[in-house]
């Protein structure tokens, strides 16, 4: 193998350990927000009505309510533990989704090396770009004009989408905490 030959399969290597990343990111989005919500709808119906973790259905829905009273102190300890739980795997979930944009990040860098080295542009014409618009307040009339009909590649920066899920994993830690805050001090 020449030279060559060997960049473009490392280059291969980088593009397919970045799709990886890609699948296992939405993978995990998927499976953890769909657990929050549906907890989080459950926290607040809690909330709400005043019950403790919904203990009132619990309750209803099975021989339970007959035989015992719902206890407001265990429900409020059981609310609290699976809320910490919660905000653990979120802090978990939050560091791993850190930990995949600087590996997409150092691969992306890598293929623009690789890209260099070869005299392949397509990399570094999309960064251009985006550097571009990003700044296109300070852009020539003749540049804005020039780059109008390429804004598709406005969002092509490497690594770009892990910052809107890592704050929606800050924003359901706050609302975590703020759950279980109010349920202590209001139920």
């Amino acid at each position: 193998m020449d030279r060559q030959e060997i960049l473009l399969k490392e280059y291969e290597a980088c593009q397919t350990h970045n799709n990886s990343i890609g699948s296992q990111v939405w993978v995990s989005t998927t499976i953890f927000l769909s657990i929050n919500i549906t907890l989080l709808g459950w926290l607040l119906h809690s909330i709400i009505t005043k019950d403790a973790f919904g203990m009132s259905i619990v309750t209803s829905m099975t021989d339970l309510g007959n035989i015992i009273e719902p206890n407001i102190l265990g429900t409020k300890i059981a609310t609290t533990a699976i809320g910490i739980g919660i905000i653990c795997i979120l802090r978990f979930w939050k560091r791993w989704l850190k930990r995949m944009r600087f590996q997409t990040t150092v691969n992306f860098d890598r293929m623009g090396t690789i890209e260099r080295k070869l005299r392949i542009c397509r990399h570094t014409i999309s960064r251009r770009l985006d550097k571009t618009f990003k700044h296109e307040e300070h852009c020539t009339p003749e540049q804005k004009r020039r780059f109008e009909g390429k804004r598709k590649f406005w969002n092509y920066f490497p690594a770009s989408g892990f910052d809107g899920l890592i704050r929606i994993a800050s924003i359901l830690i706050g609302l975590w905490v703020s759950g279980i805050v109010y349920i202590w001090f209001t139920i």
